[in-house]
């Protein structure tokens, strides 16, 4: 049985919702000045732990970590990905 599948554009600018786990966080703090955290992850983290970011900033902070097998992932697998609601256009 495949799996129905659907497709969407989707730009790098557009914002994702990720749960950076703890090495995420510790990598944040040893690579990325304070007030980039304080103003650029911080404001926008959740209650549940999601935090918003364009997906180029999670690309270019946790690339070289999102690989298979990695047991240290920066983030959790699952992200949500947010769309523009188009239906009043």
């Amino acid at each position: 049985m495949s799996e129905k599948t659907c497709e969407t554009a989707f730009n790098l600018n557009d914002h994702v919702k990720v749960r950076l786990t703890e090495e995420g966080r510790r990598w944040l703090n040893a690579n990325m000045p304070p007030d980039y955290i304080r103003y650029c992850i911080d404001p926008y983290t959740d209650a549940d732990g999601w935090t918003k970011m364009q997906l180029h900033q999670v690309a270019n902070h946790f690339g070289p970590m999102l690989f298979n097998g990695n047991p240290t992932l920066p983030i959790e697998p699952a992200i949500i990905i947010l769309t523009k609601d188009t239906s009043h256009d």
